[in-house]
């Protein structure tokens, strides 16, 4: 079943298949399609299972500078499809060391024959500037809840009042529309989500920081938070807010700090005390 894409996206994919674009870059929001469109694409230009590389986090958190080396054995070998591509799917390539980034820049400046890099990552920020200038970048931007609840109704069979609240508690992303499908009793719980994330900058701060009680208490998943939190602010923006770069600033400090394993509580508090 193809991936549900915008049809910017897919146009520019169909051209970049078309081009010969040896590196390119696939990023945006976890959920969004990114890894399924990539293995797509090695079908497009086929790609046979045999000639298609996945490298990804193992054993720890990042991908380390001797996964990257590993593929050089892999590169050398000769295709066994000769009139198709032999393609390296980077996934979760925003967890690259900075050395293995060097390693791999090194790949993507001289590619060998026939053979086509694709990086999928979550924050295309977290790329060195070197590997990102040496790729085509490849956007995959959330979907309008209209288009979801469509896509669930008409390509897995939900009926239409369970595909609306399954596409308002997505925030525009299939796969967490798809995940909500097989837990129906977490739907109400990311609804309430949207709805706290969505009040935050109505409130005073002693009501923040009952909030935060709140959010703490219920054992809430205070990365699901952020997002929404990041998704209103982009939200109200694009409705001609004037942007705090402030709140963007310290909404990227609690998700670091939830990165670093910082106590909930706290990193939560010191959101809701400076927001």
């Amino acid at each position: 079943m193809p991936t549900l894409l915008h049809d910017r996206t897919r146009t520019r994919l169909e051209a970049l298949a078309a081009s010969g674009t040896s590196s390119i870059i696939f990023h945006g929001p976890l959920g969004i399609g990114k890894f399924r469109t990539a293995r797509e694409l090695a079908v497009t230009l086929k790609c046979r299972e045999s000639d298609l590389i996945i490298l990804a986090p193992s054993d720890r958190p990042s991908i380390s500078i001797e996964q990257v080396r590993g593929l050089l054995a892999p590169l050398s070998l000769s295709l066994t499809n000769p009139g198709g591509t032999r393609m390296v799917i980077v996934d979760q390539a925003d967890a690259l060391t900075v050395e293995a980034q060097n390693a791999l820049l090194k790949l993507i400046e001289e590619p060998p024959p026939a053979t086509t890099f694709v990086l999928v990552a979550g924050q295309l920020e977290q790329l060195l500037p070197t590997v990102r200038s040496r790729c085509v970048a490849v956007y995959f931007p959330r979907f309008p809840e209209a288009t979801l609840a469509n896509w669930l109704t008409t390509t897995h069979n939900q009926k239409p009042a369970a595909a609306a609240r399954l596409a308002a508690a997505a925030d525009g992303i299939p796969g967490a529309a798809l995940n909500l499908a097989t837990t129906p009793d977490a739907v109400e719980t990311v609804l309430e989500l949207h709805r706290q994330a969505g009040s935050v900058s109505n409130l005073h701060l002693f009501q923040r920081l009952l909030l935060a009680k709140k959010l703490i208490d219920s054992k809430s998943d205070l990365t699901t938070f952020g997002q929404l939190l990041q998704a209103t602010l982009v939200s109200q923006v694009k409705d001609g807010h004037q942007p705090n770069p402030q709140q963007f600033a310290t909404l990227e400090h609690f998700r670091t700090a939830l990165s670093a394993k910082v106590a909930p509580r706290v990193a939560l508090e010191q959101l809701m005390v400076e927001f």
